[in-house]
């Protein structure tokens, strides 16, 4: 509102219905009235990483909503130092965030990406 796009809806990702935000955005049961491509959905961390009975992670879901490798809009890390460990120190593993954030990265190649703490 701030900056004059109130009419970007906002959504947290851990309020939506689990399920494949690529069929919602097309209109599925139990989503948001207002649901559009031009929106923000926003994640924890931890959310991310998640995964649902079927092993889906949450950042998967926003890979298949962003378009995948057609993907065009705008990934944004904000505290990146959460994701930190991709490449550790010989005999550690790699974050699971880490790994997720490097994934969506590469699984959305003309994303624009953005990492910020």
């Amino acid at each position: 509102k701030d900056i004059g796009f109130s009419h970007i809806k906002v959504f947290n990702i851990t309020k939506l219905p689990r399920g494949r935000l690529a069929a919602m955005r097309r209109g599925g049961t139990g989503v948001p009235h207002d649901w559009s491509a031009d929106c923000v959905v926003f994640s924890t961390y931890s959310a991310l990483i998640a995964k649902d009975r079927s092993k889906q992670t949450r950042a998967e879901q926003l890979v298949a909503w962003l378009g995948s490798a057609q993907a065009e809009g705008c990934i944004l890390f904000d505290e990146s130092h959460k994701a930190k460990n991709l490449a550790p120190e010989k005999g550690k593993k790699c974050s699971q965030t880490a790994v997720a954030c490097e994934k969506m990265q590469a699984d959305c190649p003309s994303a624009r990406v953005v990492y910020c703490s």
